[in-house]
């Protein structure tokens, strides 16, 4: 039997192969619970012990903007962190969201929100 198990935010913290007794003996009930099959925590979630995706964030793959100029982002989660080329910028307060490029080059933005949304990332061509 494997099985994935998670704990009561919803968040999978880990996968089991065995038997059932030994599951219970490893994994008690009400402190964690599983779901049968693999679930990785970076996509998935259980929300009333359904399996389901966690919710991804309002950003594009993919953004150009000119060099000073502000790109705006709405629907950031409170909480989330804004790296930009691995440094953190700043953290989301729950209004929109602006960002400014300094310099013509090519950006990697990370977005690392609260549980139980998904790290998004997305590279912005600045010109």
């Amino acid at each position: 039997m494997t099985t994935s198990i998670f704990d009561s935010n919803g968040l999978f913290l880990a996968t089991f192969t065995g038997l059932p007794q030994d599951l219970e003996a490893n994994f008690p009930t009400p402190a964690h619970r599983h779901a049968p099959g693999v679930y990785g925590p970076e996509q998935w979630m259980t929300e009333l012990s359904v399996v389901q995706d966690r919710p991804t964030l309002p950003v594009p793959v993919a953004q150009t903007v000119a060099a000073g100029a502000d790109w705006t982002l709405t629907g950031i989660p409170a909480g989330t962190e804004i790296y930009t080329d691995g440094e953190l910028v700043g953290t989301a307060d729950g209004n929109d969201v602006d960002l400014t490029f300094p310099s013509a080059q090519v950006w990697t933005v990370e977005f690392v929100p609260p549980f139980p949304h998904q790290v998004a990332s997305t590279e912005v061509t600045v010109t």
